[in-house]
């Protein structure tokens, strides 16, 4: 799994993180539905062509691949995040109120770790 950076630099994502949203907070599908003064049924639909979110978690990183993926964080531009079955996707980083777009909670917690102290990586996606 890797993520490619606006300026063309390529993350190595670990292994084990899984797509923890894939089905659960997107339809795939707008959908407006109005009566009409005769108390007709409109309805109008259309395929959503962005704005999926994808939530991967449950891997672990070392501290200081964390850090250097906070640091990429502050970038701004499309990426392309590419899947372990070969999936991709154009994808900016999900910026939200109280839930940054990179988090890192420590396995066990130190009062000064070291670089290579493991921490449950969850990354954060919108497609566009």
């Amino acid at each position: 799994m890797q993520l490619e950076l606006p300026d063309g630099t390529i993350h190595e994502l670990p292994d084990n993180l899984y797509w923890s949203d894939e089905y659960d907070r997107f339809e795939p599908v707008a959908q407006h539905r109005e009566r009409a003064l005769d108390g007709t049924l409109h309805i109008q639909e259309a395929p959503r062509r962005a704005g999926r979110p994808i939530t991967l978690r449950g891997a672990w990183i070392e501290r200081s691949g964390l850090a250097s993926l906070r640091q990429a964080s502050e970038e701004t531009g499309d990426m392309t995040l590419t899947l372990d079955d070969g999936r991709e996707f154009d994808v900016r980083w999900r910026r939200e109120r109280r839930r940054p777009a990179v988090e890192g909670e420590p396995v066990y917690p130190l009062t000064a770790p070291p670089d290579d102290h493991y921490y449950e990586l969850t990354l954060r996606f919108i497609t566009v």
